[in-house]
């Protein structure tokens, strides 16, 4: 049996194949080659749940906006939510002078994923998400600021 395996290591390393035999703690396994992975990561879609989804197309219909009016809207799982799309690049955060908020805005791949421009998404998509009571929040330039 292990001459059978070091054979089919032996025979997947000469491939010019993707794949590759390890041996693990637990054996044997048949996984992608180490320096294809960050390749598969760029191609493989996105896992993102429902509810992260809400808060990503509340980023975007809003955006840039404070993180502060997301949770208000979304709830504190909101946080998680923005953690995880910051950390799959759909999300980038800047620190505000004026609070201990950050401004949140979609990025070149949250467009170039769901192919569709900040101006269409404006267009296209009508949710009801509630404005804050008080008016006096900044969250986009077209509003007389711009987030610092």
């Amino acid at each position: 049996m292990k001459a059978a395996l070091a054979a089919l290591m032996v025979d997947y390393r000469q491939r010019d194949s993707a794949l590759e035999v390890v041996e693990t703690d637990r054996g044997y396994a048949l996984r992608l080659r180490g320096e294809l992975s960050e390749l598969v990561k760029k191609l493989v879609p996105a896992d993102l749940g429902r509810g992260t989804l809400k808060t990503l197309a509340a980023i975007a219909l809003k955006g840039p906006v404070l993180q502060t009016s997301v949770v208000e809207w979304r709830g504190a799982g909101a946080y998680e939510h923005i953690r995880d799309l910051v950390a799959q690049g759909f999300v980038r955060k800047r620190r505000t002078k004026e609070s201990r908020s950050c401004w949140l805005q979609v990025t070149d791949k949250f467009h170039q994923y769901f192919e569709i421009t900040a101006d269409t998404l404006r267009q296209r998509l009508t949710l009801p998400w509630p404005e804050p009571e008080d008016n006096d929040w900044e969250d986009s330039p077209a509003q007389g600021s711009s987030p610092s």
